[in-house]
């Protein structure tokens, strides 16, 4: 599907947009003392699946390139993840 229209498009950014956004609120890096940590991640891993399968679909015959958007998506986790490390180290001001 490389010819999609502005609004397949549009509606594809938001379905990664929203599913990134889903990833990244189900990740346990963020808070501490969780008394089952595990299912939060589970859940994560839903979301996650969910991911790559919708970049599969809109792509079926482009198996590597699938992986690598499903890679460049899944880093926005670890820069937020390194962001808020950042802002846990920097000095009170």
């Amino acid at each position: 599907m490389e010819h999609d229209s502005p609004r397949d498009a549009c509606i594809h950014s938001a379905v990664v947009h929203n599913l990134m956004e889903l990833i990244i609120f189900f990740s346990t890096d963020f808070i501490d003392g969780l008394s089952d940590p595990e299912r939060i991640q589970r859940e994560q891993q839903k979301f996650s699946h969910l991911l790559f399968k919708y970049l599969k679909e809109r792509r079926p015959n482009a198996d590597r390139s699938v992986f690598s958007d499903f890679g460049k998506g899944l880093m926005m986790a670890s820069y937020v993840r390194e962001i808020k490390e950042i802002e846990r180290k920097r000095l009170p001001v």
